[in-house]
């Protein structure tokens, strides 16, 4: 098991650093500062899961659901720069969409 290999202070900085980047996310959209989500750096062959693992701790810590899917979106593209080409569903938009049938998160 490679979490044994891992020593306990670096496991228990790991979860101090998500619980900051947590709050930081509500603080930014409380501030009114465009943030965007993102997979990369998280850790583990499934960086999905714990993804949407985190954008659940956010939700729960006080950031809207509304402003977590604009992070996902529209933000998301506006900050690297291909709004034109994603973010929203219009014509000739890429999309790539997700139906739930339950609330969201996923």
């Amino acid at each position: 098991d490679n979490e044994k290999a891992i020593p306990k202070r670096v496991i228990e900085d790991q979860q101090r650093q998500i619980k900051d980047d947590i709050r930081n996310v509500v603080l930014l959209q409380q501030a009114g500062v465009s943030f965007a989500f993102s997979t990369h750096g998280q850790p583990g062959d499934k960086p999905a899961d714990k993804f949407r693992e985190n954008l659940r701790k956010a939700i729960a810590e006080g950031l809207p659901p509304d402003a977590a899917l604009k992070a996902l979106t529209v933000d998301a593209a506006k900050i690297l720069g291909v709004e034109k080409q994603l973010g929203t569903v219009a014509a000739g938009k890429a999309a790539h969409l997700v139906v739930t049938d339950g609330d969201f998160p996923l």
